[in-house]
């Protein structure tokens, strides 16, 4: 009716096929993708009063990935300022409900962006080391389907309404990084590890921190740390005025001790559950332990 659709419109290589139907007022055509996951950027229309195509000549017909959800994509929505850590990925699917379904997405962090169609197929993906300050699943679209199936969708509104990022959770809190030396000044052999908005220091075997933890309290603006500033590893002091533990008994496999009081004088073994040790307390007089040096604290059946 308006002659060859491929002589009036750019059909990119993508488009493997084109359809026409008969339709009131003219002619309808739609395309198929050579990538199945793909959709046509367009269908056209052909008036059937002034046998022309209702779109400019040469008109760029392509095929376009599908929008992350019936929504649109989720960097053109208003949330977008909020995910837009180039390490962050995500993926959307469909959660059927009562009258249509919702499209929840979830949040992943990928060392090349491009991977992002592997982002839940393959975990190698993954960054093995940063991690979606909300990693998901967020509502993002409802879609409501009526009884002749016409679907209505519409952005849930505060999905996403703080900023979601990639993260290193051994150092992340709500008080900022805790490997930021403007927070904490790690000295040599110092290391920080997170969890729950507090951040304990770890030194090498024979040291012990100068500072041992610090915690973020969290205001409604904002988080503060209750210290910040240098941590150091310093030469780890004796178990006991008598000396260490382990330098002066042989601890059976499965034996631990505990040192207790205040002036650390007191000694007490223990065995896995089932067993006792059999001697399960030691005593030192300020000076050395009533039991010879390498004295062996074993583990018998109760």
């Amino acid at each position: 009716m308006c002659g060859n659709v491929a002589d009036h419109y750019n059909l990119l290589p993508s488009i493997m096929e084109t359809n026409c139907e008969k339709v009131d007022g003219g002619e309808k055509c739609s395309f198929v993708c050579a990538d199945g996951n793909d959709k046509p950027s367009q269908e056209v229309f052909c008036d059937g009063r002034k046998f022309t195509f209702t779109d400019f000549q040469d008109t760029e017909i392509k095929c376009v990935p599908p929008p992350d959800t019936q929504c649109g994509n989720l960097l053109e929505m208003p949330f977008a300022p909020f995910i837009l850590d180039s390490k962050l990925v995500f993926l959307c699917e469909e959660r059927k409900k009562k009258g249509g379904f919702v499209e929840e997405c979830t949040f992943r962090c990928v060392d090349d962006p491009a991977q992002k169609p592997l982002m839940l197929i393959d975990p190698s993906s993954l960054n093995p080391i940063h991690v979606a300050t909300n990693p998901g699943p967020v509502d993002v679209c409802e879609v409501q389907v009526d009884k002749k199936g016409v679907e209505t969708a519409h952005i849930i509104p505060g999905s996403i309404s703080d900023f979601i990022k990639c993260v290193n959770p051994h150092v992340y809190t709500d008080c900022g990084m805790a490997d930021d030396p403007a927070l904490f000044q790690l000295g040599v052999g110092v290391s920080v590890k997170c969890e729950d908005n507090e951040c304990a220091f770890i030194c090498p075997e024979g040291e012990i921190p100068d500072v041992e933890k610090a915690k973020c309290f969290v205001t409604k603006f904002n988080g503060k740390f209750d210290y910040t500033g240098p941590v150091n590893c310093v030469p780890k002091p004796d178990d006991t005025p008598c000396g260490d533990v382990l330098d002066n008994f042989k601890l059976e496999s499965g034996a631990s001790f505990d040192v207790l009081g205040g002036d650390k004088l007191v000694v007490t073994f223990s065995c896995p559950e089932g067993t006792i040790a059999a001697d399960s307390l030691a005593i030192c007089d300020g000076t050395q332990f009533n039991f010879p040096v390498g004295h062996p604290i074993r583990c018998v059946d109760i």
